[in-house]
């Protein structure tokens, strides 16, 4: 993947030079950028997670994509995962071609409109030449899994109606949503760790709201399941706690991501998640086949025994390989329910204890969470010499 052909080494040269501003400005630039286009466009807030617009966390995505661009536009095949990752999004969500000349008009202004006299007619002039390139790769990619999206039987574009035909509560605040196509329809097989995206109209809200969740159950089950934390300030979270029920219905993309479950060398595994981010790693644990006879490590942090989900499933899946073991790390134990006697009095993830729980070299690690959680135990795996590692934030995709 890669720009050079396209792009001058003078606008390569100009964009690069702009990295250190990006740095400094790239959220008031991205900032601005939303509130132009969703005042010139307000029906593209159909597409988009409100919540992480209020917070500052789409912009600040954006902000740190430009930065990339900017400071790898002369190898942008070091943004290969970054650009698989965001066009699975996209295109979980409806983002059509149509929508990138939109986009880079608004950004530009944005450029133009924070950076004032610096935003330089070579600079603007380039960076619009870049972010034409930048989307003919994005656009490209996205048009792939369209296409194979409608080549393939069961599958679709865009949503489709389904029905919630059974919830049920996993922990103290996440339910689990049994889902199935309204039309009665048979669902498409997805991989292991991929996600749908969801969409609702809640009463009182002017435009739909749009999440994307993990299928938290193994393929072929006959329904999709997602299972879903309560957030204090979720708008659609809070929804579906509170006012959906059993025949209700909500609208689903296909399945999409490429956070998925790899077997076929049979190395040594470890799933590492904390809160919701155990739900893609149920997937995967209860998809590998019971002759899976390298060692399996699933190791989950919570704050206590009443905020985790799941717990009976993953223990099956455990008893039911060879060699595995499951590990929990509960930040508030109570007495009655302690950590894993692995971690003792730990009430954080340690080098220590992953080193102790992975000895393997060639362990293969999945982790998934908050970002800092992510953040962490990323590094703690590289020092210990575990670089055999995939993960997935939950937070959203630029």
């Amino acid at each position: 993947m890669t720009t050079q052909g396209a792009l001058s080494e003078r606008t390569i040269d100009i964009v690069k030079s702009t990295a250190p501003v990006l740095a400094v400005h790239g959220e008031a630039i991205t900032t601005r950028f939303y509130e132009m286009l969703f005042e010139a466009h307000p029906e593209l807030l159909n597409m988009f997670n409100h919540t992480n617009q209020a917070t500052g966390a789409q912009p600040k995505a954006l902000a740190q994509a430009l930065y990339a661009a900017a400071s790898y536009v002369d190898r942008l095949e070091v943004l290969e995962s970054f650009v698989e990752k965001t066009a699975q999004k996209h295109a979980s969500v409806g983002v059509k071609a149509e929508h990138y000349p939109i986009v880079g008009h608004y950004l530009i202004k944005a450029m133009e409109d924070v950076l004032q006299e610096n935003a330089t007619p070579d600079i603007l002039e380039a960076w619009t030449e870049t972010y034409g390139a930048i989307a003919d790769i994005f656009i490209q990619a996205e048009q792939k899994l369209y296409e194979t999206k409608n080549e393939a039987p069961k599958e679709w574009t865009g949503y489709k109606d389904f029905t919630i035909v059974d919830i049920v509560q996993e922990s103290s605040r996440m339910k689990s949503f049994y889902l199935q196509p309204a039309d009665n329809s048979p669902l498409p097989s997805f991989l292991p760790g991929q996600y749908v995206s969801l969409r609702c109209s809640i009463p009182g809200e002017e435009y739909t709201h749009v999440r994307s969740y993990s299928l938290s159950d193994a393929p072929e089950t006959g329904c999709y399941r997602i299972t879903v934390k309560h957030e204090e300030d979720g708008i659609v979270s809070s929804y579906l706690h509170e006012q959906s029920a059993a025949g209700k219905h909500i609208e689903l993309s296909a399945p999409y991501g490429s956070f998925t479950l790899q077997t076929d060398d049979r190395k040594p595994i470890a799933f590492i998640s904390a809160g919701s981010g155990l739900t893609p790693l149920v997937s995967m644990i209860k998809s590998l086949p019971d002759s899976y006879g390298a060692p399996v490590t699933f190791i989950y942090a919570a704050k206590n025994h009443h905020h985790h989900p799941l717990q009976q499933e993953i223990s099956s899946a455990i008893q039911k390989l060879p060699v595995s073991q499951a590990l929990t790390l509960y930040t508030a134990p109570e007495a009655e329910h302690p950590s894993s006697t692995h971690f003792g009095t730990e009430t954080t993830l340690t080098r220590e204890a992953l080193q102790s729980a992975l000895p393997q070299e060639d362990t293969r690690c999945y982790v998934c969470g908050p970002p800092a959680f992510v953040e962490a135990a990323v590094s703690y795996l590289h020092e210990i010499g575990r670089d055999d590692i995939f993960t997935e934030n939950f937070v959203p995709a630029s």
